[in-house]
C-alpha cells in the first residue's frame, strides 16, 4: 500500500479561514506552501498535521512565502519530523511529539521567524520510553527558537537537544525536565550555538545526568545555564562584546562527585 501524500497551496486570507488539516495513519505526509499564487496576493497560510501510529512517521515541510503557520502534532511510537522552512514572518510554528522515540529536525532560513519543538515522552507498557532528539537550526535575523523536552510518565533513556542560530537579534531557549531517578541511562544533553548581535540564550535542566553547552560569538551576549539534579556539567563560551553569564548548578547526588563548570569569556 502506498503512503499517503498531501500537497496544499497557500491561499489568500478570504479562503485561508479553512485550516489545511490532515490525519495520517502511516507513511509519508508532506505539505508544500506557496504554489501558484497570483502576483501581489497575500500569502498567509495555515497547516495542521496530526499523525497517530505505531510505526515510523515522517513529515517534511517546505515553505517559501511569508506569514505561514505550521503546526505538526504526532502521537505514538518512533516519531520523526523532518522539516525545511524558508521565508519570513513565520510565527507560532510548533512541532509537538508525544510518545516513545521522538525525533525532530527543523531547518529554517529567513527573518522574524518563531519556532518551537516540544517533546513529551511516555513509556510503552512496562518498558521505559526510548529517547527524544530535537535539532533546530535557524539562519537569519530576529528569530525566536525554543526546544522543550519533558518526561512526566515514567522512566526515560535519553534527552538530546541542539539549537543553532546564525544571524542577528536572535533568542534561544532549551528546557529539559526529567524527574530524578527516572533516567535509566545516558542523560540530558543540551547545546545552543549563536552567532551575531543581540544574542540571548537559556538552558534549564532539572534532574538526572545533565550536560549543557552554550556558545555565543558576537555582541550583546547574555548566556545562562541552570541545572538542578544529578550528573551535572556545564560549558559556557562567550566571545565579544557586552558579555554576561549565569551558571547555576545545585544538587549533585552521584557517587562520582559533582559536575564540572567551565566558563570562557572574551571581549573585542
Amino acid at each position: 500500500m502506498l503512503p499517503h501524500t498531501a500537497i496544499a497551496s497557500a491561499r489568500p486570507p478570504a479562503e485561508n479561514a479553512r485550516r489545511h488539516s490532515t490525519r495520517n495513519s502511516f507513511g509519508v505526509l508532506s505539505i508544500l506552501f506557496g504554489l501558484a499564487l497570483p502576483a501581489g496576493a497575500d500569502t498567509g497560510s495555515f497547516a495542521n498535521i496530526e499523525q497517530i501510529s505505531d510505526i515510523l512517521e515522517r513529515t517534511r515541510q517546505a515553505e517559501a512565502q511569508r506569514a505561514n503557520t505550521l503546526e505538526v502534532t504526532q502521537s505514538g511510537r518512533n516519531l520523526v519530523v523532518d522539516a525545511y522552512v524558508q521565508g519570513q514572518m513565520n510565527r507560532a510554528n510548533t512541532v509537538s511529539q508525544s510518545g516513545d522515540n521522538a525525533s525532530a529536525r527543523i531547518s529554517v532560513t529567513g527573518d522574524s521567524n518563531s519556532f518551537a519543538i516540544r517533546q513529551d515522552s511516555s513509556p510503552v507498557g512496562s518498558q521505559p520510553a526510548g529517547r527524544n532528539d530535537a535539532t533546530l537550526t535557524i539562519e537569519g535575523d530576529s528569530n525566536d527558537a525554543l526546544i522543550r523536552q519533558t518526561n512526566d510518565f515514567g522512566e526515560l533513556y535519553y534527552n538530546s537537544a541542539s539549537l543553532t542560530q546564525l544571524g542577528h537579534g536572535n533568542t534561544a531557549a532549551i528546557y529539559q525536565t526529567v524527574s530524578p531517578g527516572d533516567l535509566v541511562e545516558g542523560g540530558n544533553v543540551a547545546s545552543i550555538v549563536q552567532n551575531g548581535e543581540d544574542n540571548d540564550a537559556l538552558i534549564e535542566q532539572t534532574g538526572a545526568g545533565n550536560t549543557a553547552s552554550i556558545e555565543q560569538d558576537g555582541n550583546d551576549n547574555q548566556g545562562k545555564i541552570y541545572q538542578d539534579g544529578e550528573g551535572l556539567s556545564a560549558l559556557l563560551v562567550q566571545t565579544g562584546d557586552a558579555l554576561e553569564y549565569t551558571i547555576n548548578q545545585t544538587g549533585c547526588v552521584v557517587a562520582s562527585g559533582c559536575g564540572t563548570v567551565t566558563v570562557t569569556q572574551g571581549a573585542y
